[in-house]
């Protein structure tokens, strides 16, 4: 199986197969119009499935005229029924749509921002049926969902809680977002590489970003400047970056899952992105080749 790949952030479609990545994720951005993005979706999928390469969707993709909302924001858990229902809607469109496609499976978006501490039983009964109805969903339109780890929520932050919470259902599934990741642990207080490692059995995927300084999120000057930076291997928490990306990338390719590089070449310029991504893919088949032989 590929296990690197990139997402559209930099490339086409046409450069990805150019610069031999095996592995695609598609999703919209921000830099451009949706109209230019999703015809850009549409072609990369379509000449994809045509060439049997692996493919992944960030949902959502399609949009329904209730979602008035920023496109990544995400309601399942909240306690308005009518503000969740806005979710499970927009989801059930996207896989309405993804459905027609060969895909390995789809990332979503799932537990929001809640800063407001609820009762434990009240809020294990809304996720447990929030749970329930996107499996039903997966099973329904026969796509694997993959739940991706967000530690903003006070109720729902502990990985866990992500673990226990979803791994009984069969249609859905954990990705880990490096960048993401350690920012829980900034906020909410844990160690970033022992949690990292307990979590690695039970992840479906990753998504592979980092940056540098303190802080998290409109707290974290780099992240506000540069967004996502594209890892690389020289990069270590010495210097100032987040996490060391070696050690990180280690324990991502022993679990020979999908990592997907999510990241914008803000910092620095495109050559410092390209060259990063191509010493992370050669370290990686190396690694792998070590693997296989050893």
């Amino acid at each position: 199986m590929d296990q690197l790949g990139v997402n559209l952030a930099c490339y086409t479609y046409s450069q990805i197969i150019e610069k031999e990545f095996g592995r695609i994720e598609v999703c919209l951005g921000r830099s451009k119009t949706y109209e230019a993005y999703y015809q850009e979706i549409m072609a990369t999928i379509q000449a994809a499935n045509e060439r049997k390469i692996p493919l992944s969707v960030h949902l959502p993709v399609v949009f329904t005229e209730a979602f008035s909302y920023d496109y990544l924001d995400a309601f399942y858990l909240d306690a308005n029924p009518s503000m969740r229902q806005v979710s499970f809607d927009l989801l059930e469109k996207n896989l309405q749509w993804a459905s027609q496609f060969d895909l390995d499976y789809v990332v979503i978006h799932f537990s929001g921002r809640y800063e407001e501490r609820e009762p434990i039983a009240i809020f294990q009964k809304r996720l447990k049926e929030s749970l329930t109805k996107i499996n039903h969903l997966a099973e329904v339109y026969h796509i694997k969902i993959l739940l991706e780890y967000f530690g903003v929520n006070i109720n729902f932050y502990l990985p866990e809680q992500w673990i226990k919470a979803i791994r009984s259902y069969k249609g859905l599934g954990l990705l880990i977002d490096t960048g993401h990741f350690y920012f829980a642990s900034v906020i909410r207080s844990f160690d970033f590489m022992d949690q990292l490692k307990t979590v690695l059995p039970f992840a479906d995927a990753f998504h592979l970003w980092t940056t540098f300084g303190t802080g998290a999120y409109h707290t974290c000057q780099a992240y506000q400047k540069y967004h996502h930076i594209v890892p690389n291997l020289n990069q270590k928490s010495f210097d100032g970056w987040i996490y060391n990306t070696k050690e990180v990338v280690d324990c991502l390719i022993e679990t020979g899952k999908p990592m997907i590089i999510e990241a914008s070449s803000l910092y620095e310029d495109i050559h410092y992105y390209e060259d990063s991504i191509f010493s992370l893919k050669a370290y990686i088949n190396q690694r792998k080749y070590k693997i296989i032989n050893d």
